[in-house]
């Protein structure tokens, strides 16, 4: 195993975390919700990653598991809420 395949745990699940965010708002098609657009909108605000960063961690949870990050009941209430307030509350695509 080279050095660059290792990973932290944190970083792993971290990286599966923005990989259901992605797969949640990503349309394939749609300029306003490519992977650019869902990085802006729902990403940035939140992690406060580079676009780089966050094309890397989307390569990190698609080689460990292509599983959805699933999240225990506490992180899935903090989740759910914090994104369903961006969905009611901010539209990202003014």
């Amino acid at each position: 195993m080279s050095k660059s395949n290792r990973h932290y745990r944190s970083t792993i699940e971290k990286a599966k975390m923005i990989n259901s965010i992605t797969k949640r708002y990503y349309e394939e098609g749609n300029q306003k919700r490519s992977l650019k657009g869902v990085w802006r909108s729902y990403i940035k605000p939140i992690y406060s990653m580079c676009y780089r960063t966050y094309l890397r961690y989307l390569r990190i949870a698609r080689e460990k598991d292509t599983q959805v990050y699933e999240p225990s009941y506490k992180d899935q209430k903090v989740q759910q809420l914090l994104f369903d307030f961006m969905d009611t509350r901010i539209n990202p695509y003014r």
